[in-house]
């Protein structure tokens, strides 16, 4: 097995399942799947950082338990699949639990059960040291900060130019975009030339 898991390592190309949300002429796999039909699917670039095994119960219908750290799109019904294919016995997923999601990571999550408690007796806006900042889904990408008349053009789905950006950034990379009181305003996208347009903007309060 473990000679069989090295293959998966690194950057792997994996043929989605028919089982999947991709769509083929504007309807998704899966549709087509539990209709009987099948469809050919292009192989996908993968990287898998870490593929290691954390028990192995043999038997006639033998589990393995594996944890996995991969990139984006990475199909792990369909990794478990190639892997039964590589040591010729066939293999499935029967249990499938994600730890962490971008920055977010489980211990970080709260229960519903833990919530209900904590909630008891207070009113819902006590919570709100629960919530996580609006920019806590791309904190990973460079925070640029806007003046009030760069921020207005903005707004107006302009794009705008920001030194910032210019020094540390590359053509197609998404930024983090305040105002200089410090309020989120959203996501942009650096051009060729430097300047940011807006991808997603947060709406105002104001």
């Amino acid at each position: 097995l473990e000679q069989a898991i090295e293959a998966f390592r690194g950057e792997i190309k994996q043929i989605p399942s028919m089982y999947s949300a991709l769509k083929h002429n504007g309807q998704a796999l899966y549709k087509l799947a539990r209709q009987g039909i099948t469809v050919e699917r292009e192989a996908r670039d993968a990287t898998i950082y870490s593929y290691e095994i954390l028990a192995f119960r043999p038997g006639g219908k033998a589990e393995l338990d594996v944890e996995i750290s991969c990139s984006k799109g990475t199909y792990i019904r369909t990794l478990a699949e190639d892997l039964g294919k590589a040591v010729g016995c066939g293999a499935h997923v029967t249990r499938l639990h994600r730890t962490v999601a971008g920055p977010f990571r489980e211990e970080e999550s709260i229960t519903l059960p833990q919530l209900e408690a904590l909630r008891e007796g207070k009113r819902g806006e006590d919570l709100d040291f629960l919530l996580k900042p609006l920019d806590a889904a791309v904190s990973d990408a460079i925070a640029v900060e806007l003046t009030e008349s760069m921020a207005w053009y903005f707004r107006q789905g302009q794009a705008v130019m920001s030194p910032e950006v210019y020094r540390q950034s590359e053509e197609g990379d998404i930024v983090r975009i305040f105002h200089t009181d410090g309020g989120f305003m959203g996501v942009g996208e650096v051009l060729d030339d430097g300047r940011v347009k807006p991808r997603r903007l947060v709406a105002s309060a104001q």
